[in-house]
């Protein structure tokens, strides 16, 4: 009976290329996404940062991916003062900060300008600042009350879904003396 011989040199280069090729960097590529092989949801996680909006406007912010919760403060701008009557100064912004759990994108950010000092008997109130999400006001900061005046613009609000909240209603822009008030600011956090 013939002899039948199999020669394992093919077989060992075969497995020898797929051990070079992983070695090499090809697989470790392939697996990035994965753990025991399980893809990880969301891929990368979310890195610390940071925003901030200090002059009075609108601006659009995205949320960086995978983060899940921001922290915001809101910073109304103070009320300008009273330049004739008694000279009164205006009332500074209020402050309102919480954490937005599960942000959406892209967010529409009002930064609110100092109220003016017009030469009036009284000053203008200043502007509030807000954050939005698909025209949804999700948290707004008062501006302060002109100098001779006892109402700002806008209301103190943050997100019912909020995880924590606070509320200062001296913690934002400066009123004026004789000037303009302080304008407002918004610093976004993750």
């Amino acid at each position: 009976m013939p002899k039948i011989r199999i020669s394992l040199s093919p077989i060992r280069a075969l497995f020898g290329g797929a051990l070079l090729w992983f070695a090499l960097g090809a697989g470790p590529a392939l697996a990035q996404n994965f753990e025991y092989r399980v893809e990880i949801p969301g891929g990368q996680p979310c890195l610390a940062g940071s925003w901030s909006a200090t002059a009075p406007g609108t601006y659009s912010m995205s949320v960086p991916a995978g983060c899940a919760s921001l922290h915001v403060v809101l910073n109304g701008a103070g009320g300008g003062g009273d330049l004739y009557a008694q000279y009164s100064v205006g009332s500074p912004g209020h402050q309102v900060s919480f954490d937005i759990p599960n942000p959406g994108t892209p967010l529409s950010v009002s930064v609110g300008a100092g109220g003016a000092d017009v030469g009036q008997a009284t000053g203008d109130p200043g502007n509030p600042s807000s954050i939005s999400y698909a025209a949804a006001l999700q948290g707004e900061a008062a501006g302060g009350a002109g100098g001779g005046t006892s109402t700002g613009l806008g209301s103190d609000m943050f997100p019912v879904a909020a995880t924590s909240s606070a509320d200062n209603p001296t913690g934002g822009g400066a009123g004026g003396v004789a000037t303009n008030g302080a304008d407002g600011s918004v610093f976004v956090s993750w």
